[in-house]
Order: C-alpha cells, then structure tokens, then sequence
C-alpha cells in the first residue's frame, strides 16, 4: 500500500496558503538552525500496531540565490522488521527564506516498494504574484510547467508544518476556520485547518504532554483524507511549538506518529 506514513502524506502536498492577506511578516521564534526531530509512524488495526517507520527531521542555515534560508530535510525509512515487507526511503527538502518564512525551492524523493517519485518547484515572487516552475515524475509519468498565481503565497506542505509552529493562536476561538489551498499540477484544491482548542495528549512510550494546541486537517473531497477522515495534530503551546502527535483515520486503522526524540 502506498503512502502508508501519515507525516509523509501531509508533506506530499504541495500547499498555498491564502488566508485573507500574505503572512509575510511572520518570524520564526521556534526553531533554529541545529534542531532535529525524531518521529515513529504506526498503524493501529484495534489491538495491532504495525511500525518502524522512522522520520526525522533536521534543520540548517543556507543560502539561496544570495538570500539567508533555512534548510529543512526530512527523511523517512522503514526498518528492522517492518523493511521486509514494506520498504520505503522517502526524502523530503524545503527552502525557506528566514526574512518571511516563504518556500523557495522544494524537492521530494520517493522510493516506495515498484513506485518512484520526484518533485521539484522553484518559487519565484514580485509584489503582486507568485510563479512556480514545477517538475513532477512520477513512475516515468512527467510533468512540467510555470505557473503564476494572482498574489496566493505558494508554498510546500513541509513548509507550512513548520510555518504552523510559529503562527500566533494566542486569541483563536474553538472551531475557528483557516483557508489554505494547495497546488497540484497547475491548480489550487481547498484544505481547511479547524483549530479545535487546547488539549493534552499521551503518546505510545507514556509519554504526556497536558498543554497543546489541537488542530484538524480537511483536505478536499475525494482526497486520502477529508471531512469524514481527518488529519488532527497536536502541537505543543510552549516556545517551541512542537508537533508532537498525529494521526487518521483510514478505511481500516489509524495511522499515528509520535515524536521519540529532539535535539536542539
């Protein structure tokens, strides 16, 4: 089955964010330069789990076309056991400028059992426009093309992640809506992130985290996950604004991830 990791479905998306206006004076205040995480993917069928899927992901400074980045590399691998019968090494990689967290340039690489996948989109702004050149194989099925979006802030779905950890949640109400929309070979689809309020969450390993942000993920109908099958994350409300846990609801299970591990 493809695209059995439920990071590495969120992160497939390539993502525009279009929220009433640019958010092009957001700062970063949670991550830096040096951090990694460390996630562990599972499937939960009642009282079975299916894992060794192992994410992690790390962070570096860089530049770009003469502008200061930061560069985000995220690379998940099953293991152990779990290799021999599913084998996935997925890899993917944003740059984001550190002046307004915005994507410039975005790859992704997935080697997952007889599929082969690439993605590559370079970014390109002026005050009134965003234009993507994307490139897209997938299993020897090509796709190519500039396209130019009226101002919608194009960015990837792994820079929205890490986006989402600096976002200012502070007077957000329960149930409150936020619109984004996501590109996907020359055209933006709706995804809707639901703020559901504070929470806690206990991971797999007893680990407890009382004070959270939780958030659901709508994608549009006909998609992997959608209204009936959301994508809920919980991220935590202290400086650093981690992810850690998330999870949905599939035909069969649910698929779940953790954070095991940081490094700062």
């Amino acid at each position: 089955m493809r695209r059995k990791c439920l990071l590495l479905t969120l992160l497939a998306y390539c993502l525009a964010l279009h929220a009433g206006e640019p958010m092009l004076k957001l700062i970063n205040t949670s991550f830096s330069s040096g951090e990694s995480l460390l996630y562990q993917a599972y499937f939960q069928w009642g009282s079975v789990y299916v894992d060794q899927v192992i994410i992690e992901t790390k962070v570096s400074d860089d530049v770009y076309e003469g502008t200061p980045v930061y560069d985000i590399l995220a690379v998940a691998r099953t293991e152990k056991t779990m290799r021999r019968f599913y084998a996935l090494l997925d890899t993917f990689e944003v740059k984001m400028r550190k002046a307004d967290m915005a994507s410039v340039w975005f790859y992704q690489q997935d080697y997952e059992k007889n599929y082969h996948g690439e993605k590559r989109y370079r970014y390109h702004y002026t005050d009134s426009t965003a234009t993507i050149d994307a490139y897209e194989d997938r299993n020897g099925d090509i796709y190519q093309d500039r396209t130019t979006f009226a101002w919608q802030y194009p960015m990837d779905a792994f820079c929205l992640l890490f986006r989402l950890r600096n976002y200012d949640f502070s007077e957000a109400m329960p149930g409150n809506r936020y619109k984004f929309e996501f590109f996907n070979k020359g055209k933006c689809e709706v995804l809707h992130i639901v703020y559901v309020g504070p929470d806690a969450v206990t991971l797999r390993n007893g680990t407890s985290y009382p004070d959270c942000n939780k958030f659901i993920f709508e994608t549009s109908e006909g998609t992997l996950f959608s209204k009936d099958n959301p994508v809920s994350i919980w991220v935590t409300r202290d400086r650093y604004h981690q992810i850690v846990h998330a999870e949905a609801k599939l035909k069969i299970g649910t698929a779940k991830i953790d954070l095991t591990s940081v490094k700062r």
